[in-house]
């Protein structure tokens, strides 16, 4: 049905769009899904709205393990047309895969600092500016210490995110989660609990805090995994 409307209508983007998002998931819908962004994206031009395809352009590149460097020039395209949190997420994580480790610190601390701005600009998060802050600090934390060796940075992401996921994930103290799902609230609230690794920031402040020679601190994170 999508493809007879694009016969019918064949400079319309948002058709092309659609046709990406339905088949996207499909087990052969790979191929179908990248030429559909690529022809919405000939239409779009440099328009705002261009970020959200190339993001989803990078991202079923990624998912399906395709082309790495189209996936990292769509993420990259996303970034230069909007620079909002989860595109410069995106090119943070291309520089790590790089190994390009100063670059990767950069734009992840880029990404922090622009969820942060919106922290303190809105009373309620949307869960998934929720879930992008706790995966920042979680990767801060890890390379911090797997690849820099400072403890003292890792300490500090790590315990950033375990208050900031207590208060807005497992504890809902502001009802963010309540107030943007409704009765179903409790659903979503699970499944961005499932979505960040705890026990990987555990594990890396147990080590962290032995290297510091706190031992009750670093034993407390032991157990908890």
């Amino acid at each position: 049905e999508g493809k007879e409307r694009i016969a019918a209508y064949p400079q319309e983007p948002n058709l092309y769009v659609l046709l990406g998002l339905i088949t996207e998931r499909a087990s052969d819908g790979y191929l179908i899904s990248v030429e559909a962004y690529t022809r919405a994206l000939q239409t779009i031009g440099k328009q705002p709205y261009a970020s959200h395809v190339y993001y989803w352009l990078g991202w079923i590149h990624e998912r399906n393990g395709g082309n790495l460097s189209e996936e990292k020039r769509a993420y990259a395209n996303a970034y230069l047309v909007q620079k909002k949190y989860r595109n410069i997420y995106k090119v943070a994580v291309m520089y790590e895969q790089e190994k390009s480790w100063p670059r990767f610190f950069e734009y992840m601390g880029k990404c922090k600092s622009e969820l942060e701005r919106l922290c303190n600009g809105n009373i309620r998060l949307d869960p998934l500016e929720i879930e992008y802050y706790c995966k920042v600090c979680l990767l801060l934390c890890i390379r911090s210490w797997q690849y820099l060796n400072d403890a003292d940075a890792a300490i500090q992401y790590g315990e950033e995110l375990l208050m900031f996921y207590n208060t807005h994930i497992a504890g809902d103290a502001l009802a963010e989660f309540k107030s943007f799902y409704g009765n179903a609230y409790k659903n979503y609230q699970e499944e961005s609990k499932n979505r960040i690794s705890l026990r990987r920031i555990y594990e890396t402040l147990t080590e962290a805090y032995r290297e510091k020679g706190d031992m009750e601190k670093s034993e407390f994170y032991r157990m908890q995994y």
